[in-house]
């Protein structure tokens, strides 16, 4: 398992140097949150650069319409940061 985690992996994309953007459901069974948080803290540790936004009431697809609404809205804005310039 641990083999195939991708926090293995993270000081490969850190050196990459390009931004990641994690969007979390709060309430996710199949990936609790608490993973994502590891990852993006460790991804920051080894000088990458993470956001991350947290939907404290969905789950795993994020399939609420106002999380569906706000993940796009923060989606195009972290493409407008970080492709556009």
């Amino acid at each position: 398992m641990r083999k195939a985690s991708p926090v293995r992996y993270v000081s490969e994309v850190a050196k990459h140097a390009r931004p990641v953007l994690m969007l979390l459901g709060g309430v996710d069974l199949r990936v609790p949150p608490t993973n994502g948080l590891r990852y993006a803290a460790a991804l920051r540790e080894a000088g990458g650069s993470c956001e991350v936004r947290v939907f404290p009431t969905d789950s795993h697809g994020l399939t609420n319409p106002r999380t569906e609404f706000e993940s796009f809205v923060t989606v195009a804005g972290f493409l407008r940061r970080n492709v556009m310039n």
